[in-house]
């Protein structure tokens, strides 16, 4: 997904694409180990320490929730931050009856992923997952060989639903990100990851939200060129800025 972008980044920076556990060429979690989606957070933040100078982080869904854990070890060292639709969800229960209707959503959806993956259905659990994001028709019509490879990772994904449910992160503990935060939306997404990253524009001290109005939940995908050029633009701006603040 990320190939382009980092090909397109490289000629100016170090580009430094993981694979998150259970996703390309990682190994999957250790079968009958609770998941624990901390690691992930700390392997990004390990990743940063490898960089000579400040980092920049861009990322998608479950991959910007552990940015956005990550982002919080990593003040002073993190230059910017883009998350696109972070699936932060746990956000929608500290909130509380504000956004009770995005939390049940969510939560029955979780219900839903978890309970097939337990029965063995990995194929109706990817079904139920995907078809959230981008409706079942266009999930059926996905070629084959693409809808292997999700239904491949699904045992993870609900792991992810499980601890991301189980986080406890208080609103106050992101108020301390104090990087350059863009977050990206689409218009299209469903009503709980817009309503995560209402919730992020109002507590992130130097956040701005970007809305792709044509846009869902698989914006790097659909609106692949839109998405990049947001990131690249967030990158360069505050690159940009720092070599001011030096050169004065």
């Amino acid at each position: 997904m990320w190939s382009a972008l980092a090909e397109q980044l490289s000629f100016r920076y170090r580009v430094l694409a993981p694979d998150l556990i259970g996703y390309g060429d990682s190994d999957k979690w250790p079968a009958g180990l609770p998941f624990d989606p901390s690691v992930e957070a700390d392997a990004v933040v390990q990743l940063a320490a490898l960089a000579e100078g400040p980092v920049h982080i861009a990322a998608h869904s479950y991959g910007a929730a552990v940015a956005l854990e990550a982002a919080r070890q990593l003040n002073g060292k993190l230059r910017s931050l883009t998350l696109i639709e972070p699936v932060a969800f746990h956000l929608l229960r500290l909130t509380g009856e504000t956004r009770s209707s995005e939390w049940q959503e969510i939560s029955r959806l979780a219900d839903r992923i978890q309970a097939a993956v337990a029965a063995g259905s990995l194929r109706s659990a990817a079904a139920i997952y995907m078809s959230f994001w981008i409706g079942r028709l266009r999930w059926w019509a996905m070629p084959n060989k693409k809808r292997r490879r999700i239904i491949a990772t699904v045992e993870k994904v609900a792991a992810e639903f499980g601890a991301l449910h189980a986080l406890s992160t208080p609103f106050e503990a992101y108020a301390r990100i104090d990087a350059p935060t863009r977050l990206v939306v689409g218009g299209r997404t469903p009503g709980p990851a817009r309503a995560v990253v209402d919730i992020l524009t109002r507590i992130l001290p130097n956040a701005h939200r970007h809305i792709l109005p044509t846009a869902g939940h698989m914006s790097p995908f659909s609106h692949a060129r839109e998405v990049h050029a947001l990131i690249a633009d967030q990158i360069a701006a505050h690159a940009a800025r720092a070599a001011a603040r030096v050169e004065v």
